[in-house]
């Protein structure tokens, strides 16, 4: 199961800004929900979901939406990590999927609106405890992360110029476009946010190594672990599968043939979260 990257912002314009990840050389949890002083939702409903709903997030200036969606993603999202840094949550946190709708204060509504994505998703962990009567602690373990390097050959993407400062094309946005699984499309991002997705992906902590700063456009596409044969299911086994009646190769094999890019996994010492215990909420 890997975390799911379906999240969607209504009424908010997110720009890209830099993160953590490629900055560090192993998995390190951001600070607290109280050290960053972020308001908290309020009023909250949780249900398990029926599952005829495509899933999605929501974010809106005062609430949040998620419909369908495993609570193992939401747990990503509120410690902003990777599905391989979550230790001990039982089966169901993967398997049942949930809807859920909570609100701020009137009064922290404008605090809300100025707020980055990272920071919402952050918002969503005090729900998480509340609701769902989660206790966890931290403690350091040996974690699998991926470096973002350059294959042997050269990089195949087409790195966009910069225009001309004050010109139309100057003021346009760069997008990082997640078509659907197996599938991503660039306009002209840096590497960084690629790693980001493939975080997303494989469901453990990927870094960009590749040492290039330019920004770059691109399309990736692949067959998702899902479809791949189950002896690929973990570690570095992965980047020897092969897809089954499929068309499209593996991430690791379609980023050599279509970016110039490969995955090279590494062992470090990092921050995991350890669930403790955690409860299927009362339903409202």
């Amino acid at each position: 199961m890997k975390r799911s990257s379906a999240l969607f912002v209504a009424g908010v314009v997110v720009a890209l800004t830099p993160c953590c990840i490629g900055q560090f050389p192993a998995p390190a949890l951001p600070p607290s929900n109280s050290e960053l002083n972020l308001p908290r939702f309020e009023v909250s409903t949780v249900k398990p979901s029926k599952g005829d709903e495509p899933s999605a997030n929501w974010f809106t200036p005062d609430s949040v939406r998620i419909v369908n969606v495993p609570l193992i993603s939401i747990l990503c999202d509120g410690f902003r990590t990777q599905l391989s840094n979550i230790f001990g949550a039982p089966a169901w946190v993967s398997k049942r999927h949930f809807n859920i709708e909570a609100k701020v204060d009137p009064e922290e509504a404008a605090k809300l609106a100025s707020l980055n994505l990272d920071a919402r998703r952050a918002m969503l962990l005090p729900l998480v405890v509340e609701r769902f009567h989660l206790k966890y602690h931290l403690e350091k373990r040996e974690v699998t992360i991926y470096g973002l390097v350059v294959a042997k050959g050269g990089m195949k993407m087409k790195e966009i110029v910069p225009a001309a400062p004050g010109s139309k094309e100057a003021s346009q946005p760069s997008f990082l476009l997640n078509m659907g699984p197996g599938r991503v499309e660039s306009n002209g991002i840096p590497l960084t946010y690629l790693a980001l997705r493939l975080s997303d992906e494989l469901g453990k902590t990927v870094v960009d190594h590749t040492g290039l700063s330019g920004k770059y456009a691109f399309v990736l596409e692949w067959t998702p672990e899902s479809s791949l044969d189950s002896g690929s299911a973990a570690g570095e086994s992965r980047s020897q599968a092969e897809p089954t009646e499929t068309t499209a190769p593996s991430i690791f094999t379609a980023l050599q043939q279509e970016l110039g890019l490969r995955l090279e996994p590494n062992k470090q010492l990092g921050d995991v979260v350890v669930i403790d215990s955690i409860e299927m909420p009362t339903e409202n």
